[in-house]
């Protein structure tokens, strides 16, 4: 596990942290942005495939 630092407060914590244990920041771990993208573009093959058949 490494430690970056949290956004707000500038106190370092650990990279599979959810949130800052010192201000509470939701930390940003990509996964929940990789999800997104993923799911968008399984929203847009579903789009394309409905319209164009």
């Amino acid at each position: 596990m490494a430690l970056k630092f949290c956004t707000d407060c500038r106190k370092q914590v650990s990279s599979v942290a959810v949130e800052c244990p010192h201000c509470g920041r939701i930390m940003n771990n990509g996964r929940i942005y990789m999800f997104l993208r993923v799911m968008m573009i399984v929203i847009l093959f579903y789009y394309l495939h409905s319209h164009l058949s």
